[in-house]
């Protein structure tokens, strides 16, 4: 794993992500983790997607993590929510860039029940796929954005959930 960051272009805000490289691979995995939680929780299955064949990335997003805000751990700072959608963004531009010809999937942790993933694909929505554990959240993805959006089965998932952390 490699630690890196990068500067928010909304304001500058300096985010903390981790990439799990592999060459070569099939497709490379942005994931974004829930709320209350951090990217180096879902380090376990980033070994997994390498294992079989992805490379991944994942960032702590505002006010979670190591990406702390000006008031601590809830804070999103004057950007807001607007401004952690764009982080994910950002990130998933990185990804891109680095990724070549192979396909970039978003894996939203929380995204489908806080919204992040719907606001994702309508302002910048057609450049990656999306894989969600919810059906009426892929099916709604779907309807917006074709069929390259694809359903995790929660029987095939490489861990138990309590067995996760």
């Amino acid at each position: 794993m490699i630690e890196f960051s990068y500067s928010s272009r909304i304001d500058n805000w300096l985010i903390h992500a981790y990439h799990w490289p592999l060459e070569p691979n099939r497709g490379v995995v942005v994931i974004s983790h829930g709320l209350a939680e951090h990217a180096l929780r879902y380090a376990r299955f980033a070994a997994a997607l390498n294992g079989a064949g992805y490379a991944v990335y994942a960032m702590d997003h505002r006010a979670h993590g190591r990406t702390l805000g000006p008031e601590g751990f809830g804070d999103f700072g004057d950007g807001g929510w607007d401004a952690l959608v764009d982080d994910i963004d950002q990130l998933i531009d990185i990804a891109l860039a680095q990724s070549g010809d192979v396909p970039v999937v978003l894996c939203c942790a929380s995204g489908s029940r806080s919204g992040m993933a719907s606001l994702l694909l309508r302002r910048h929505g057609g450049r990656w796929s999306s894989a969600d554990l919810d059906p009426q959240t892929v099916a709604a993805i779907r309807a917006l954005i074709g069929e390259r959006v694809y359903q995790i089965d929660e029987r095939s998932t490489p861990f138990a959930d309590s067995s996760f952390d």
